[in-house]
This record gives C-alpha cells, structure tokens and sequence, in this order.
C-alpha cells in the first residue's frame, strides 16, 4: 500500500495485476505520486496499467490535469493506461 504525505489520498499497489487503486482526496501532489507509481510499473513491463479512480471522494483540478497528462503519455509511448471510475 502506498500512502502519500496528503493525509487523505491512498493508493494500493497490485503489481501483479498493473493495478493501482486510488481513494480518498486527489490532489497534484497526489497524482505526481500515482505517475510515478504508474511509471514504475511501465518501466517494469506493464504496456497496461489500470488506475481505479472509484474510491476518490474529492479530486481537485490540477489533479485531474496530471492524470490526463499521464494518459496522453502512455497513448504517445505506445502503451495504455486505462482509468476506471
């Protein structure tokens, strides 16, 4: 499980399954870390990363901006990045 220091944003990990399910508040800081994550598991080999939005509560603008900017760059590198939610 990954907790981000904004208290209210937790994200768990299946790496496995190139899953990351995402709860709580998502803000930039916390989408900075969830492109992060998601990077990692397309460095690991994962040409398709689900990330499951249905647990977040409250998103702000500029988190959302980074989360489409993260699906433009997976769409340009060849992969995708399915969002669920």
């Amino acid at each position: 499980m990954l907790h981000t220091h904004d208290r209210a944003l937790v994200a768990t990990l299946d790496r496995s399954a190139g899953t990351i399910r995402v709860s709580g508040h998502l803000t930039s800081l916390g989408a900075d870390l969830v492109r992060g994550t998601a990077d990692q598991l397309r460095s690991d080999g994962h040409l398709r990363v689900t990330l499951d939005v249905r647990g977040v509560r409250a998103a702000d603008d500029e988190g959302w901006a980074v989360l489409r900017e993260l699906h433009r760059d997976f769409r340009r590198d060849g992969g995708e990045l399915l969002i669920r939610g």
